[in-house]
């Protein structure tokens, strides 16, 4: 198995932030950047492990979108 690691570019977004923004809701926490999206590098030596990745640092329970 080759366990090469490649380098993937994810976008990530925050959904409570995006609606609050979108609604003129005050917010707490986050920064309102979180209602766009941001890109990020992962390395991996797949993109089902990067996808992983992101979702441990950006879990989709707290709101992130990935």
């Amino acid at each position: 198995m080759d366990r090469t690691l490649r380098q993937f570019e994810i976008g990530v977004f925050n959904k409570t932030v995006r609606e609050k923004v979108a609604s003129g809701e005050e917010l707490r926490g986050l920064d309102r950047q979180w209602a766009d999206v941001h890109w990020v590098k992962m390395r991996a030596s797949s993109k089902d492990r990067a996808q992983r990745q992101a979702e441990a640092k950006y879990p989709p329970e707290n709101g992130y979108v990935i």
